[in-house]
């Protein structure tokens, strides 16, 4: 590790330092102020108890998300949200060096950049302190990537369909690395290992498909289609900046700009197209799906392993300022305006306008709401029995009236 940080350049080094040293900071403090603000969480909580309670598995939401929901209720259940939120959060320290090792493997310049990159997007630092599926699932997709590329596929492959059991969509990212890696060794022998990641990943969905009483409709997501084809670009192109903030993503762009040539000559570099393929598909499923900001998380640290390769780690610097400052600072060129549906209600988003203005910071604005969020999500339908502290056990219900179906969330 020493090694590492003694390759990096002064500004490197400061950008990386500030980036561990808010992200560990975040952590710590927001631990304990509850299982989050994502309404997802508790209804991964109700999923648990529901199936403690009756004996049957009912998912959260389609298309269901039965690692995380069983590891996140598990972890409440003993210890309620400082639990479960201190599960994700040892689980995401552990993917950060994961994902700095998969960088030693693939041999990458500079590689303790890549967790730097991570844990300065406030988006991260947010899904690492609370009870959500999001690091869960790539904590196991990148440890499963890691044991691949020392040579233990066999336990590698079941973490890559664990990961797909977490978040079904990573079971594309999974296929796809284990493509890249058959190519990059012998170019052949790559329908086996995805054969056997689809396997797999098919026994986590079981649970869901019995629930479902054998039908196929559980495939699916609540999508935004009622904006229509413009709303979708809309919503694309103003939460595809957000994770390293506007002043930080546009600094990183023109930079980008500038030294363009270094993407062509990195083109035909193995390791470089891993990570645009890797950003290529998160951005597709996104443009699908453009609602949870959280969702490009799979895509920040295979965007800076490309910038790597195409030795562009000014254009990565930038993007770690960028994030740290969004994190304190919310810098915008259009308000968004919202339907009145009350203090928990769901948030309608209903139309926009040119408005430049300065805001709390994404990290800032988790820790002042953290108190309402936790009464406006601690009842029922959400939870089969609410909880009387959010850092106590969680509940354990001796019997429930009436079966709770999934929602379609995401």
């Amino acid at each position: 590790m020493n090694e590492a940080i003694q390759d990096l350049s002064r500004w490197e080094r400061a950008a990386a330092i500030a980036a561990f040293a808010i992200f560990a900071a975040f952590l710590l403090y927001r631990l304990p102020l509850g299982y989050g603000h994502d309404r997802d969480a508790y209804l991964m909580l109700g999923a648990w108890q529901h199936m403690l309670a009756e004996g049957q598995y009912v998912p959260s939401r389609f298309p269901g998300y039965i690692v995380a929901e069983f590891a996140l209720g598990m972890a409440a259940t003993l210890g309620g949200a400082m639990g479960s939120n201190a599960l994700v959060a040892l689980l995401s320290i552990g993917s950060l060096w994961a994902t700095y090792a998969i960088g030693r493997e693939l041999e990458v310049d500079k590689p303790l950049l890549l967790p730097a990159l991570m844990a300065a997007c406030p988006y991260v630092a947010i899904a690492a302190s609370s009870s959500m599926d999001y690091m869960i699932a790539y904590a196991l997709l990148a440890s499963g990537m890691l044991l691949c590329l020392r040579g233990g596929m066999l336990w590698g492959i079941v973490l890559l369909a664990a990961a797909g059991g977490a978040r079904l969509t990573n079971w594309a990212l999974a296929a796809a690395f284990l493509i890249w890696l058959a190519r990059r060794r012998d170019g052949e022998g790559w329908y086996g290992s995805v054969a056997a990641l689809t396997l797999v990943t098919g026994l986590f969905y079981l649970p869901v498909w019995i629930s479902a009483h054998l039908g196929f409709g559980w495939l699916s997501a609540a999508l935004p289609d009622d904006q229509g084809l413009f709303g979708l670009l809309a919503r694309f192109a103003y939460k595809v900046v957000q994770p390293f903030g506007l002043i930080g993503t546009l600094a990183a762009g023109a930079l980008l700009l500038v030294q363009r040539e270094r993407l062509q000559a990195a083109w035909r570099d193995p390791v470089f197209r891993l990570g645009l393929l890797f950003v290529t598909i998160t951005l597709l499923i996104f443009a699908r799906a453009p609602i949870e900001i959280s969702y490009l998380i799979f895509a920040i640290p295979f965007l800076g392993l490309l910038l790597l390769q195409a030795r562009l780690s000014g254009v990565l610097v930038l993007l770690i300022a960028g994030g740290l400052f969004a994190g304190v600072l919310h810098v915008d060129l259009i308000a968004v305006r919202y339907r009145d549906t009350g203090p928990c209600g769901p948030v309608m988003a209903e139309g926009a306008r040119f408005a430049p203005g300065v805001g709390t910071g994404v990290l800032l604005a988790e820790i002042a709401d953290a108190r309402r969020w936790d009464r406006c999500f601690n009842r029922r339908p959400l939870l089969v029995e609410p909880y009387a502290t959010a850092n106590s056990p969680l509940p354990v219900p001796p019997h429930v009236a009436r079966p709770r179906f999934p929602r379609q969330s995401d």
